[in-house]
């Protein structure tokens, strides 16, 4: 009896999900996606307003900011790790001594990044890349401390888009991912923060998607921004070790097998919440 009430209340989500979706009518879809980019067109210029205003007190010249743009736009193909040498060429002797300007631009860059990475498709790994800059740059636990707010708060930025305008755009161009999504999260809504950190930690679902979808079925914000928080924590720690060693590395393929780690590690921690799930419904069931 009770498998059978779970399996009509994951019906049930998942059908609330497609009449949703079935409700996104393509000028629906157009003008809420006319609104998001807008909203990136302003945010950008904002973002390149803020830049070019943090570079100028930190007195860095136009050709330099030059180097700092082909390795991260222009070069975008090549590996992490050989885009990072290029900017740390450029930033090591700025980081100490503008260390506020620096990191704001990180900062800035960072959120904006996570944000709207929908539209920035062509900027791959941009996330890890300013993660792995920001170890190069201030040490272990600065950078640890820094990546893993960043990471957090990206999060809190996305779901107000995507819960205020971006709605229709992510069921038109997710909703079948949305809909998987929300029949897991829907069978552990009491452990969410278990699961966050279960999803964070893994590849299962992309950390693009679980910010897409949270406003959608409805992950408040607290277990997302502490599960994410959490769960980033070992990506993050990696990514900042690589930028400590960078001149012991010639690519990000180098520490591959500490990504596997992470990957058991998020598998691990996900059977806590499993085994309590599973007792609590025997003990409903006796």
């Amino acid at each position: 009896t009770r498998r059978r009430s779970r399996d009509a209340e994951d019906m049930d989500t998942a059908s609330k999900i497609t009449q949703l979706a079935a409700q996104v009518t393509p000028a629906s879809f157009r003008r809420n996606l006319v609104f998001m980019v807008i909203l990136f067109g302003i945010c950008l210029g904002a973002v390149l307003f803020s830049l070019r205003l943090l570079s100028t007190r930190a007195s860095l010249p136009v050709e330099k900011r030059m180097v700092i743009w082909d390795a991260i736009v222009r070069d975008a193909e090549s590996d992490v790790v050989v885009r990072v040498n290029k900017v740390v060429s450029v930033l090591q002797d700025y980081a100490q001594s503008h260390s506020f300007e620096v990191v704001m631009m990180i900062s800035i860059v960072y959120l904006f990044y996570q944000t709207f990475n929908v539209f920035l498709f062509w900027v791959p790994a941009l996330g890890s890349l300013l993660t792995i800059l920001a170890g190069a740059l201030f040490g272990h636990w600065k950078a640890l401390l820094l990546c893993s707010t960043l990471s957090s708060l990206g999060p809190v930025f996305a779901y107000a888009l995507y819960n205020w305008v971006g709605k229709p755009v992510a069921l038109k161009w997710a909703g079948d991912r949305i809909r998987q999504l929300e029949l897991r999260i829907a069978a552990h809504r009491e452990n969410l923060f278990a699961w966050i950190f279960f999803l964070r930690v893994t590849p299962l679902f992309p950390n693009i998607l679980i910010n897409m979808a949270a406003p959608i079925i409805g992950v408040p914000i607290l277990p997302l921004v502490m599960g994410t928080f959490v769960g980033l924590m070992p990506n993050t720690f990696v990514f900042v070790q690589t930028g400590c060693n960078l001149a012991k590395l010639n690519q990000l393929a180098d520490v591959w097998w500490i990504f596997a780690g992470l990957w058991a590690l998020g598998v691990i921690s996900a059977l806590p919440a499993l085994f309590m799930k599973s007792k609590k419904v025997v003990d409903k069931t006796d």
